[in-house]
Formats: C-alpha cells, structure tokens, sequence
C-alpha cells in the first residue's frame, strides 16, 4: 500500500482523558486513525515504532504528571528529532504571545479550546490534508516533468545524431 491509499495516521497528547476521547472521535469522523497519549514523554516512549502524519498536542500536559513537558517542549523536541509532520496545539489559554511563540517553533495551527474548538480541529486538518494533497500532486507531475524531459533530450539527441549522418551522407 502506497502513501495515498493508507489511511491518515495522528497522534495525540491530551492530559485530559476525556477530551482525548472526544478529540480521537473527532478525527475518526475524518478517516483518520489515532493513538493517543496522557503526556509528550508516553508519546515519545512509542513514536518510533508509530507512523505518523499529524500531531495534535495540548498546551498544558501537567495534569496526570506535575514535572510534564508543555505541548511547546513536546514540539521543540519533535522538531530537533526531525520530524517535520504538521502539529496542532490546542490550548485552554487565549494568549496571543504563546501562540505567536509556538508558530515560530513549527506549529502549524493554534486552536483555542471553546464549545467550537474540535470543529476548528476538523477544519484545521482538512486544510492540512489538502496541502498534502496539492505537495503530493506537485511532486507526481514534477516527477512525470523530470521522466518527459529526460525522454525529450533522448529524442533531441537521435535527432541530432541523425542529422548528422544525414548530413555526413550527402557528403
């Protein structure tokens, strides 16, 4: 199974048990598979052996475990480990400078925890899923770009060879 044919895979960290349900439930409605997690360390006990497309992090994680990385640390230390996926925190807190921050670390989207939030999730992730798909899209045509040129500098070059032996033989 290819990339495109495999279902979207996400991970996600919520201290809160609950709504890591309803955020799971959520993502279920998408197509998108979830394993989920109380903490950034949980999560990084297992992300090796997980694939993964997108994260989706809560800001506060002290709730199960008081010394817990915030969503912030989690995404610095994804972002030194390389990975490049898409993350969306989600945050009880309306602080303008924390999302600010967290935009300039690699997040990809800010969500404040309201009555709309796991509506705003969905919609964050159908936008991401659409740039996947026009990347992917760009990347097959650069691809078929990359295979007809090489094709037309095949042609160009029998063409010329042809030339001159047609040129060397009217000689």
């Amino acid at each position: 199974m290819n990339e495109l044919e495999r279902p979207c895979k996400a991970i996600i960290v919520d201290d809160d048990p609950m709504f890591l349900i309803q955020i799971e439930m959520a993502l279920s409605e998408l197509g998108i598979v979830s394993k989920t997690f109380l903490s950034g360390e949980e999560m990084f006990k297992a992300l090796d052996r997980t694939t993964v497309d997108i994260f989706v992090i809560d800001f506060n994680l002290n709730g199960q475990y008081e010394d817990a990385m915030n969503g912030g640390e989690v995404v610095q230390a994804l972002r030194l480990m390389s990975h490049t996926q898409p993350v969306i925190i989600m945050s009880s807190q309306a602080v303008p400078d924390v999302a600010v921050s967290l935009m300039q670390i690699g997040v990809t989207d800010y969500i404040e925890k309201l009555d709309s939030s796991l509506e705003n999730l969905k919609r964050s992730v159908k936008n991401i899923q659409k740039v996947k798909e026009i990347d992917n899209g760009r990347a097959v045509l650069e691809q078929s770009y990359g295979e007809d040129k090489k094709r037309l500098a095949w042609v160009l070059s029998v063409a010329v060879v042809i030339g001159i032996a047609f040129t060397w033989l009217k000689w």
